[in-house]
């Protein structure tokens, strides 16, 4: 449902008008735009990528259906307005030799461009930005010199609407600000970059004692994300290999995870993840029109099937989905994601402990 995929940052854009724009497409998008939810929850869960997807999916849905009812819209022009929304978004940037050059709603045609001059290289937000980071554009993107303009000033990226070649264009990227490195010590979330995961994982073992990590598992897990607040807890996700299960015949696989949340007794609410945390449920009013939310008051914590002693943490097994450990007032709750059998979460545990218990 179009209702469960649009974001707030979507129905900004689709409120946005570009010149000419037949008053029937118009009409058509207030329509869609009158029947979202005033709430909803779900853009936390879908992924900046993602999101940039559905929303050029949504552009392109519009353009479908505006060609078929009126018949009166080329494409050209939808293709215009779609790279005029995407050039005056000023946020959007690439840093490339040391600096910010961010979108300054300026548009060029293919023959202004000069030679390729490098590509986006991750996408995403980083501690330690690096040439080829951007918050917006695809690893991959093309980026271009401009004819007659030089690169300490401008230059190019390629945006196209979605996997449509054809409505691509060329708009331009102003140099502005220079990188700053951020402070090492003060790294305390870090995800999707090693060095980053490295340095804040280094913060919280010098500043959390109690923090628990597996050691001496580096060829077998890899900590991909970190995150550390010393009034709320530590969070880490460990990638586990063996635990991946591929489906047969197809192309796409569970990636084995571990998700660890670990708090001081009393704090599990700063983890609205968390198994025992309380839940909130969902409820849909004005004849469906908006969604509001609500504690879930029948809500029932899980129970334990069996508990283990392992090192000098007590273990309270769930299911293979869901472990948590005790030790000295402190909760480590593990959340599996994959093929984590029973078996190979004992032998993993034998592994979990605080640094200082080595």
């Amino acid at each position: 449902m179009i209702e469960n995929m649009l974001d707030k940052k979507l129905k900004h854009d689709l409120k946005k008008e570009y010149e000419p724009v037949p008053e029937s497409v118009r009409i058509g998008i207030e329509a869609i735009l009158r029947n979202l939810p005033e709430r909803r929850e779900c853009a936390t869960l879908i992924s900046l990528k993602r999101r940039r997807r559905l929303r050029q999916a949504a552009v392109a849905c519009c353009l479908i259906v505006s060609l078929g009812i009126g018949g009166i819209l080329s494409a050209p022009v939808w293709a215009a307005n779609f790279m005029a929304s995407q050039a005056q978004e000023h946020n959007k940037y690439v840093v490339y030799d040391g600096h910010y050059y961010r979108a300054n709603g300026e548009q060029i045609k293919e023959p202004e461009l000069g030679k390729q001059i490098g590509e986006v290289l991750r996408a995403g937000n980083w501690q330690l930005v690096q040439d080829g980071d951007s918050n917006e554009f695809a690893p991959s993107t093309p980026l271009y010199k401009i004819d007659k303009v030089n690169e300490s000033e401008k230059i190019a990226v390629k945006v196209s609407l979605g996997q449509i070649n054809f409505l691509s264009a060329y708009i331009v990227l102003e140099r502005q600000e220079a990188v700053v490195q951020p402070d090492h010590s003060q790294i305390n979330h870090a995800k999707n970059d090693p060095t980053e995961v490295g340095i804040a994982l280094d913060n919280i073992r010098e500043r959390a004692p109690e923090f628990a990590e597996f050691i001496g598992l580096e060829e077998r897990l890899e900590a991909n994300l970190v995150k550390f607040d010393p009034d709320r807890g530590a969070t880490i996700y460990y990638s586990l290999p063996e635990a991946d299960i591929h489906e047969n015949g197809s192309s796409f696989s569970t990636q084995g995870v571990l998700f660890i949340y670990q708090y001081k007794e009393g704090d599990v609410e700063n983890f609205p993840q968390s198994a025992f945390s309380s839940k909130m449920k969902s409820t849909l009013v004005d004849n469906g029109k908006a969604v509001i939310r609500e504690p879930d008051l029948d809500y029932a914590p899980p129970q334990p099937k069996e508990t283990f002693i392992i090192g000098e943490i007590e273990w309270s097994y769930y299911s293979d989905k869901l472990w948590r450990g005790h030790k000295d007032g402190m909760y480590y709750e593990i959340q599996t994601q994959g093929n984590v059998t029973k078996p190979l979460m004992l032998e993993l545990l034998s592994y979990f402990k605080p640094r200082e218990a080595e």
